[in-house]
Parts: C-alpha cells; structure tokens; sequence
C-alpha cells in the first residue's frame, strides 16, 4: 500500500496544501527574537463545526537603534518591541538575556556586538 493509498483524493491535496503553506509562512512569519510563530486551531460554527485555521502572529518590521551595529532592522512582534525598549534597547537585552532565551539571529547579532565590544575595549 502505497502513501498515496491511504488517503482519498481530497484529503491528500489538502494535506499537500497544508504542507506547503505552513513551510512558507513559518519563513516569512515569525519574530527573530521570541521566535513567536503560526498556530494552528479550528474555526467553531455555532453548530460546532470545527473547520482548520491559521492564527498569524503580529509581526512588524521595526529598525532599532545600536550601540555598536548603528541601524538593525528586524521583523518582531510587539510583545518584543516592549521588551527590547523596557531592557534600555537592543544591545542591553541581547548582552543582558541568557544565550537559551535568544532566537538563531538574535545569537548571531549578540556575537558580532561582543566582538565590537571587545575590539573597542582593548583600543
């Protein structure tokens, strides 16, 4: 029995299509600090219909202001925003959060302020 067998044909086009959107907006749609991404859930009719259904996070493209980098531009959510400006902007809460808090970007924008940081230091 083959993987094509097992499901009728509209069922196996759905989940292709399911498959492929969720690939996409996880890319497009997710804040590079909290890593906050797509959820999936259902759609309940008064009925109770349940039908399936995305729920998009808020994600802004914001530029903040470093230190050390000048002008980052990033796309975050808002609950990031607020952190970033409650913690005194993007350098102290990348240099100030644990490394298993951070995001892949925001790791690698943290190592490249350090190093800056560091060749500052020592000049």
């Amino acid at each position: 029995m083959t993987y094509l067998q097992k499901f009728s044909y509209w069922q196996f086009t759905t989940y292709q299509y399911y498959t492929h959107s969720f690939l996409f907006i996880v890319m497009s749609n997710s804040c590079q600090i909290t890593e906050k991404k797509l959820q999936f859930g259902n759609n309940v009719s008064h009925s109770n219909r349940k039908t399936r259904r995305t729920f998009l996070p808020n994600i802004q493209n914001v530029s903040f202001l470093s230190k050390f980098l000048g002008k980052i531009q990033l796309k975050v959510s808002p609950k990031a925003i607020r952190t970033v400006e409650i913690n005194g902007g993007i350098d102290d809460y990348l240099l100030n959060t644990n490394n298993t808090k951070l995001s892949s970007t925001s790791l690698k924008l943290k190592k490249t302020i350090l190093k800056i940081q560091k060749n500052s230091d020592s000049k």
